[in-house]
């Protein structure tokens, strides 16, 4: 019964994060598979780390999820984005390049367009300087 279920949380992308308040996703699948049907949609109000979502896509229902955490609403739509098998291949040729690209003595361009768009916010600490480098790197490796 997925009640009861106390396996240890695992399988598609359940162990991306380790939202605090999860639940089980046998537990969530099981609800999905008795109250709906292919092809419906499932609400998740409270989305927390996504699991009524991937449970919901994985069972062949359409999903949709908010919540007042911007945290969780990230975790969520990182679990639940599906890539094409082109994406896949840009980013494994991508993820290839990187460790050729990303070196502490190498040059880094800023990149304004990210910064306008906040991805810069907490990356202007003295203390993430490295960080902060090996992203511009890691993105100019993929302009390349």
């Amino acid at each position: 019964m997925a009640a009861r279920d106390v396996q240890p949380v695992k399988g598609l992308t359940h162990g991306f994060y380790k939202y605090p308040a999860r639940f089980s996703p046998s537990f969530a699948r099981a609800a999905i598979e008795t109250f709906t049907d292919q092809g419906d949609w499932v609400l998740d109000n409270h989305v927390g780390g996504g699991t009524t979502l991937v449970e919901a896509l994985a069972a062949g229902r359409n999903a949709i999820g908010v919540d007042i955490s911007a945290l969780a609403a990230f975790v969520a739509t990182v679990k639940t984005t599906v890539y094409s098998d082109a994406e896949l291949d840009h980013l494994e040729v991508w993820a290839q390049k990187l460790p050729a690209a990303i070196h502490a003595r190498k040059k880094s361009i800023h990149f304004a367009d990210y910064a306008d768009l906040g991805y810069y916010r907490h990356l202007h600490h003295p203390s993430r300087w490295r960080l902060r480098k090996a992203i511009e790197q890691g993105l100019q490796a993929d302009a390349d």
